[in-house]
This record gives structure tokens, sequence and C-alpha cells, in this order.
């Protein structure tokens, strides 16, 4: 189901934004990868990176384009809020088209002719508008958007996901798609802050999508973005040299700490065959009951132990 990565860092004075993806591309039950980026530019300051159902994503994001260069939207939440817009009015049709429609019926009947409808009847309809989104599977495959961009405030991230817009910049990043919590966690467990350089920021968001790419559905290509403030939105794609170097240099580090995990391993495999290591066995008691001393060699198996002969007193 892909993934969507998106993150802010300091450049080096300022803050700019960065994103990456996959080429995975998911229509309907189908997942195949194509040389088609993942990323759409809405205007010229700000570029949606999209995850879930290709297809609707796509239609949703030109849309939202459509709207900010008709009404000149600058403001990145603004641009996040008509992609939520469009978001919850794909989730209506779908519904309207599943429930309403077989019964020759659409939104507007039930809000222009409620009383010659069955009060039962419309309050399963509306019953089963409002549960739609959830019970019908569409919440696990529809996705949303990380959106990144830049305006008069500075450069910012959104996550548009269930109809709505979140600003994430107080997190500093922000993941999608069916790799999210695997590229998330490199985040966290790096303790990342959107204060980071952007050099390592972009070697640790890249590194996010490599690791991201162990789940189902997340394609090995890998597109990225860069926002600078005042500029327009630098795209490079998978087979451009900037992303081959990195390619290069990510598997070049991957494989020295593959080797650093195999000599781990070897030295706690160590430890613990210390640890298990079967103790000598004990020594053989004479068959007095007396303990020999400690350093006394055991006698052979089966021999007879000697018996302390008895200093007699002579008489005198």
């Amino acid at each position: 189901m892909t993934v969507a990565i998106g993150a802010l860092s300091g450049f080096p004075n300022d803050v700019l934004a960065i994103g990456a993806a996959d080429h995975m591309i998911t229509v309907g039950d189908i997942e195949f990868e194509q040389p088609q980026p993942k990323m759409w530019k809405l205007g010229n300051r700000a570029v949606a990176i999209f995850y879930g159902l290709s297809a609707a994503q796509g239609q949703i994001a030109h849309r939202t384009e459509a709207v900010v260069l008709e009404r000149t939207i600058s403001e990145v939440g603004q641009i996040a809020d008509v992609y939520a817009l469009y978001l919850r009015e794909h989730i209506r049709r779908e519904a309207e088209t599943d429930i309403l429609a077989p019964l020759g019926l659409s939104i507007k009947d039930l809000r222009r002719r409620p009383s010659t409808i069955n009060q039962t009847l419309l309050n399963s309809l509306s019953k089963q508008m409002q549960m739609y989104y959830e019970s019908s599977g569409l919440k696990d495959e529809l996705g949303g958007a990380i959106i990144i961009g830049n305006d008069s405030t500075g450069c910012h991230i959104y996550q548009v996901e269930d109809g709505r817009s979140t600003l994430m910049d107080g997190v500093g990043f922000a993941a999608g798609g069916g790799g999210q919590w695997h590229a998330a966690s490199q985040f966290m467990f790096s303790r990342y802050t959107r204060w980071w350089q952007f050099p390592k920021a972009l070697s640790l968001l890249y590194a996010a999508k490599k690791r991201a790419e162990v789940a189902p559905g997340v394609g090995t290509e890998t597109d990225l973005v860069i926002v600078i403030p005042g500029n327009d939105v630098i795209n490079h794609q998978f087979n451009s040299p900037f992303v081959q170097r990195l390619e290069q240099i990510y598997q070049e580090h991957w494989g020295r700490q593959e080797a650093g995990f195999e000599q781990q391993h070897k030295e706690v495999k160590a430890f613990i065959d210390e640890l298990i290591k079967p103790a000598e066995p004990p020594q053989r008691v004479a068959a007095t009951g007396e303990i020999p001393p400690i350093g006394t060699p055991a006698p052979p198996f089966g021999a007879k132990p000697k018996l302390a002969r008895k200093s007699r007193k002579r008489d005198r």
C-alpha cells in the first residue's frame, strides 16, 4: 500500500521541507510499480505526496491543484484544507453510489424529500451513510497525502487523512501508507527534531524509506522532493544521479551495519555459551566417607580405598 514521508529540517539557518515516496501503484486489488511519481505539485510552493488508492488520490490532487491555481491560494494550511475537502467529497460519492444509487436515490433526495421516504428507511439509510467509511473498508484503503510546502510563514508539513488535515510542524515529520510505522520508527528511534541540519535529515529520510520497503506493497524505487523557502519545489526522481548516489551511500553503510550486527550476534553467542557450559563432574568421595582435601585426585573407579594403619603402642 505504498509509503509517503515528509520532514522539516534546518538549512542551515532556516527550515526547509523534504519528502520521499515509492512508485507502487494501487488500483483496486492490483499493485505494481511504474515510473510515475506519486507527487503532485499544488501550485509552485507546495506538493502532495499521496498514498493509498492511487487513482482516487490522483483525482483528489488534480482537483485540489485546479482550485489552488484558480484562487491563487498560497498558504500551505489552506491548500491542505482544500485537499481534505475533496477527500471528504470522494468518501460521500462512494457512499452515495453503494447505498443510495441502487434505490434510485441521492443525497439530495434525502435532504429535499424526507417526507416522501419512509421514516424507518430514512433512518437506516442515514446510519449506513454515516458508517460507510469504516464499515466498507474504505478507511483502510483510501489513504491520504503528506503535503509539504512553504508560504509567508515558512515551510510546513500537513497530513491529510480521514477527511481532515493535521499540522505536523511540532512533530517535525509525518509518514503514511503501508510502510508508515516502519518509516516513522526510524525518526522516533533517532529522536528526530525539525532542527536537524539538512544533510543529516536527508540521510535519515532516505534510510526511513528504505526500511519501509519491508512492508507489503512498498516499492523499491524512491523519489525525493525538496522545498526551500522562497523557491519552487525541487524534484529528484529515482533514476537521477542525486538519488542514485544516495542509494549507493545507503547500501555501503547498510553492508557495514550488517557486518556489525553479525559480529554482535557472535559475541552474544559466546557469552551465552559460557553461561550454559556444563560444570565439571564432582570428585568421587572415598568409601570412608571422608571428604578428600582440595586438590587430592579422586581414586580410580572400582579401586578399593586404602585404610589408614593404626599405630600400636609397645608395652614397656
